[in-house]
């Protein structure tokens, strides 16, 4: 196992050394830019032309998806902050019919039955 574990530092090391080599020769560098901007306006050619294809065939491309991804998650959050409140108010009514239910103690008047004497 240490056998292995030496010979892949190696490979790294040497693979490192030489990828550092060859990106600093000027060669590579310009052979480099030749392709760069080619390969960029490729990309963007074939990105215009699936935007076209998916507007055309009515596909919802992958914005679209994330458009509606992203609306779907803000109507969640607008449930979830509607289903608090209510959860909340639910209490509130089950707390008022709790005391409502509760029975009142009525203070007794001592007039009743008894005569009143004028001074």
């Amino acid at each position: 196992m240490e056998m292995m574990k030496d010979w892949m530092e190696t490979w790294e090391k040497n693979t490192a050394a030489w990828v550092d080599e060859l990106t600093k020769s000027q060669n590579f560098v310009k052979n480099y830019l030749k392709t760069y901007e080619p390969a960029l306006t490729v990309s963007k050619n074939f990105r215009e032309t699936q935007e076209k294809f998916y507007e055309l065939t009515g596909i919802p491309s992958r914005e679209d998806i994330f458009r509606v991804m992203q609306k779907l998650q803000d109507v969640e959050t607008k449930i979830s902050d509607v289903c608090e409140k209510l959860d909340s108010i639910e209490e509130k009514i089950v707390r008022i019919e709790k005391t409502d239910r509760t029975p009142k103690t009525v203070k007794s008047t001592k007039t009743a039955g008894t005569s009143r004497q004028k001074a």
